[in-house]
């Protein structure tokens, strides 16, 4: 019980640190728009982040460097949704 407890609380912490990376990355990325990104977990990362390839590889090498981890080049090209990226990095 206390080991899923742990694995539970480590989940939600990593959801944190990645919800943050991504809230600054896009606040950086569109700086000329005011207030917060308005953004949720089914915001596709093309059509509604406005994410192209490069600004992809920017936000993967900036979560790569805040959790120190490597992200396989397929959850790169693979994640369609914030989702699809949360999920993949927390099964590394």
């Amino acid at each position: 019980m206390a080991q899923a407890q742990s694995v539970d609380k480590k989940t939600a912490d990593a959801t944190k640190r990645l919800w943050r990376v991504i809230s600054h990355f896009l606040t950086v990325l569109h700086s000329k728009h005011h207030g917060d990104p308005n953004f949720t977990l089914a915001s596709r990362l093309n059509q509604d982040l406005g994410l192209d390839s490069l600004s992809r590889a920017e936000l993967f090498t900036r979560i790569e460097q805040e959790l120190n981890i490597v992200l396989p080049n397929t959850l790169l090209t693979e994640s369609e949704t914030v989702q699809d990226l949360i999920d993949g990095v927390l099964i590394i």
